[in-house]
């Protein structure tokens, strides 16, 4: 593969497209235990950015 033929992006949509989203039943499969999950779903998917991103109303 050539400098130009690299891939650049990769974009995912877990919203149910593209893969299953159950995010909270996978944390549960790595080993996290309930307040671990509780304190990663705040820090994500309950906060409020991640409505706006999954809105395109906010970019990284």
């Amino acid at each position: 593969m050539t400098r130009k033929e690299q891939i650049k992006n990769v974009v995912f949509d877990i919203g149910g497209v593209l893969a299953d989203f159950r995010f909270k039943e996978f944390l549960e499969e790595k080993g996290l235990d309930g307040p671990m999950i509780k304190r990663v779903l705040k820090a994500s998917v309950m906060n409020p950015y991640w409505g706006m991103f999954e809105r395109g109303k906010r970019a990284t």
